[in-house]
């Protein structure tokens, strides 16, 4: 892989501005963690196969315990569909 400037890898990204952005609380309530909070919010925004293929095989992560408890899962099936390198499905797999 060649290096490319910063400004270059800005300029390569393909953004659709015309999905409607639903607001979310972006602090975590009692007994909700950041990561639901944002498979929520990218479930509304990324109706994508390969988004939602990524959201069937992820596990319960309502609570910080079951993310401890599930944790390499989560991270092998995240690993697997930020690799696929999807345009349409990766800004949501990387928040």
């Amino acid at each position: 892989m060649q290096f490319q400037s910063f400004t270059e890898r800005i300029g390569s990204l393909k953004v659709d501005v015309f999905h409607h952005v639903q607001a979310f609380d972006t602090d975590a309530e009692d007994g909700e963690t950041h990561l639901q909070n944002a498979v929520d919010k990218w479930n509304v925004q990324n109706g994508t196969e390969a988004f939602e293929q990524c959201l069937r095989q992820l596990p319960d992560c309502k609570s910080l315990a079951q993310i401890l408890l599930r944790r390499d899962k989560i991270y092998e099936t995240l690993a697997e569909h930020i690799n696929k390198r999807d345009p349409n499905s990766l800004q949501g797999l990387l928040e």
